[in-house]
Order: C-alpha cells, then sequence, then structure tokens
C-alpha cells in the first residue's frame, strides 16, 4: 500500500503542474486530472463528480473519469446526466445530513427494491465510496467512487486520500466555478 503523505504530496505536485502549465486551464479540466488521477491511485473502476441541486431536488453529473478496461458497462456517457432525488436512495439522506464524513455503500447489503440498488448492480457495481464537495463551505455535491472489480474493502490510507482529494475537489469549484 501506498502511504497517505505520498498520495497528498503527488496531488500537491500534480495541483502546481497543472496551475504552471496550462493559465487558462479550466476549472472541469483540473476536476478530470483530479478524477483521473483518483481512478489510477486506487486502482478503482472510476469516479463521477455530481452537483447537488436542493432546490430542483436532482443531482447532474458533471464530470467523470472511467478506467480504460471496465468490467462493468460504466462510461463516460453519463456527463450531463440527471437523476432525481428519488433514484438517490440513502445518499439523499446523507447528503442533507452534511456530515462532512464519506459514505461507503455495499451494493450487496442494500433491500431488494432500493433505488440506489437498482441503479447500481446493473452497472455491475459492488462498492461506492461517496465524498461531499463544498463550495464556500456549502454543500455542493459529491464525488462517486466505484469499485465494480470487487468488494472492496477500504483502507484508513485510501479514505484519507479521497478526503483529502475531495477537499481539493472542493478548492477547485470554490476558486473557479461561476
Amino acid at each position: 500500500m501506498i502511504p497517505n503523505h505520498w498520495f497528498k504530496q503527488s496531488i500537491q505536485r500534480l495541483a502546481k503542474s497543472i496551475s504552471t502549465t496550462t493559465p487558462y486551464v479550466t476549472y472541469r479540466t483540473i476536476q478530470s486530472h483530479m478524477l483521473r488521477f483518483l481512478v489510477r491511485g486506487l486502482n478503482v473502476s472510476s469516479a463521477y463528480i455530481g452537483q447537488h441541486d436542493f432546490d430542483l431536488k436532482q443531482l447532474t453529473v458533471r464530470n467523470a473519469y472511467v478506467d480504460a478496461d471496465p468490467i462493468s458497462t460504466e462510461w463516460n456517457s453519463d456527463i450531463g446526466q440527471v437523476y432525481p432525488e428519488t433514484d438517490m436512495g440513502g445518499t439523499t439522506a446523507w447528503l442533507y445530513q452534511d456530515t462532512h464524513k464519506l459514505r461507503i455503500l455495499y451494493t450487496d447489503e442494500l433491500p431488494d427494491g432500493d433505488p440506489e440498488k437498482e441503479e447500481l448492480e446493473p452497472e455491475g457495481v459492488y462498492t461506492v465510496v461517496f465524498a461531499p464537495l463544498y463550495k464556500n463551505k456549502m454543500i455542493w455535491g459529491l464525488v462517486e467512487i466505484w469499485e465494480t472489480k470487487y468488494r472492496r474493502q477500504w483502507t484508513q490510507d485510501e479514505l484519507a486520500f479521497i478526503e483529502f482529494a475531495s477537499q481539493y475537489i472542493s478548492q477547485v469549484i470554490t476558486d473557479y466555478e461561476v
């Protein structure tokens, strides 16, 4: 296992590299780099950024990175896809609680008929980690990290890396999004 400090140093180097080599980079490009870094660094299937609209009660996929050889049927085509809260099950309650904590979901633990199970199981998803994203200290959305290869047991270093990355993405959203 790669130590957590290595992940943090790598993200900081990536951020510095992006900001110095591409001064006109969009925040979406930075998000894409971060998602790719999460997928490759954690060796997971995919990662998504979703923006939650609390007025319209829906989540819109804003960015995605999918492993070059996913086992499931997942693809980047989800960008722009809108999901009503009714399809999000426990994730909606988690967002509204705004606990600043990660949510780990195992699809095999969800009851039959659960909207998240019905959404994720056909995609071959075993495990999802949700990390909150903030803009100006207000909940903005989430990062979803999917594992479709096996039912993953996350290490403390991996979870700390996900939290650190979500904090960085939140800062990018605060700094760059209009």
